[in-house]
């Protein structure tokens, strides 16, 4: 069987605190359902990840954890989702998202910066001069990537960048232009045309 019950705290979000927990119906995993799900995560994984960097739009969240707990939580209740499992995979990713948020630990410093793959992440949504765009941002240094993905990618402002990331106020925009420059003189890069890639996807530019 598998199992019916799941903490509310790490699976039951949203729901009203008095409920401890939420009983899901057991169910026998049989070989068609396992088909079924790994068929599902297969398929939409990139799309869960996704879901969960725009979702998150936060370099401290682990978004492969996200939508490992998303897709746990899937199986567990696959006998209520299996006739529609990506649209639940998807608002599970999100509800985990928000989950996620409110546990970010306080601090900013290297460490605690995810770097995603902004390749995997939208290859199957970019267009060809994004994905070279995309491609140029991963050769810049930790450093300036840093500084790139808090302008552009999380659109944090001026002074949000300049404490969180360590940088001198004054010195952000330059930074930011020059490496904009930078990836413009990449052959076929755009960095208007990356910024409108995040700007079309990240949570605060648009939504999912």
């Amino acid at each position: 069987m598998v199992a019916g019950d799941l903490d509310e705290e790490d699976c039951v979000l949203g729901r009203n605190k008095n409920h401890r927990k939420l009983r899901l119906p057991e169910y026998e995993m049989t070989p068609e359902f396992e088909v079924a799900q790994n068929e599902v995560i297969d398929a939409h994984y990139v799309s869960a990840l996704r879901c969960a960097f725009t979702s998150c739009a936060d370099p401290r969240a682990d978004i492969y954890d996200i939508v490992e707990m998303s897709f746990a939580r899937l199986v567990a209740g696959w006998m209520l989702w299996e006739m529609d499992p990506q649209d639940h995979l998807l608002r599970l990713v999100e509800e985990y998202s928000a989950h996620a948020l409110r546990r970010l630990p306080p601090h900013w410093d290297p460490e605690y910066w995810f770097t995603a793959n902004y390749i995997k992440l939208f290859r199957d949504v970019a267009s060809p001069e994004e994905l070279v765009t995309l491609k140029a941002i991963m050769t810049l240094d930790d450093e300036e990537r840093r500084l790139y993905e808090a302008r552009r990618v999380y659109g944090w402002t001026v002074r949000e960048t300049s404490d969180r990331i360590d940088v001198n106020k004054n010195s952000v925009g330059p930074m930011t232009s020059r490496i904009e420059q930078r990836l413009d003189r990449t052959e076929g890069a755009s960095a208007q045309a990356a910024k409108a890639l995040f700007d079309r996807y990240m949570q605060e530019g648009g939504g999912f």
